[in-house]
């Protein structure tokens, strides 16, 4: 971390990179085979040159995780393909990318068709040096008159729209911090408590889809008119 500036510390690149090792392996208890693997050059003790990446899975398997690390390649653009997938059907892919020295983790996601236990994934704009985590997994498809969300199998986070309010509980843990970012990024509501139940005015946002953050833990949401 670089020092306190206005008493607020933040991450230096590494600490992200080192974010994203710990997103990967907060989910994963067992690692997969992955290929496409490039070692190109290396200077005595470490890579100077190379494009790895690993992959895993949570206990009960329905998490799938990869992560990415492009490290001076001649990629801009990746494409992940992942297989044997013991689902079929929506499958919600969280993306979380790190472009490079001071900057901050930016989250994409979006649903995708499983089919045959396969599923690909392309990544643009990621060129070295960049960090990609990748989250997916089935989820469980809730509808209501004002929004639609997925919600992760291993969530504890409980939301819902009434009227255009948008009420965000965690009833056994209690929240920490809430987030909300339009589908381009950009934090449009951040909040800090200790309580099991958060109240968020939506009145202002349009019909469209946006990412909820609770915890570390994030959900697409979709607002209606």
């Amino acid at each position: 971390m670089r020092p306190d500036v206005d008493k607020k510390p933040s991450l230096l690149w590494n600490g992200y990179g080192y974010k994203a090792y710990h997103g990967f392996y907060s989910v994963v208890v067992t690692l997969i085979p992955t290929a496409g693997d490039e070692y190109i050059a290396g200077s005595y003790d470490r890579d100077t040159l190379s494009f790895l990446s690993i992959a895993g899975k949570s206990a009960s398997g329905d998490t799938l995780c990869a992560l990415i690390s492009n490290l001076n390649s001649p990629y801009t653009s990746i494409s992940a393909v992942f297989s044997n997938i013991p689902w079929s059907g929506e499958t919600v892919v969280e993306q979380y990318t790190v472009r490079g020295p001071d900057k901050r983790f930016e989250p994409n996601i979006g649903v995708k068709n499983c089919a045959n236990g396969s599923l690909s994934h392309n990544m643009t704009d990621v060129a070295s040096p960049s960090v990609i985590l990748l989250k997916l997994y089935k989820s469980f498809v809730t509808e209501s008159r004002s929004s639609r969300h997925w919600i992760r199998p291993d969530a504890r986070v409980k939301y819902c729209i009434v009227g255009r309010t948008l009420i965000v509980s965690m009833p056994y843990v209690g929240i920490k911090r809430v987030d909300l970012f339009s589908p381009s990024g950009r934090i449009l509501h951040s909040a800090y408590t200790c309580k099991n139940e958060l109240s968020i005015d939506c009145f202002a946002f349009g019909a469209g889809l946006y990412l909820l953050q609770v915890n570390g833990a994030v959900f697409r949401l979709y607002l209606k008119n």
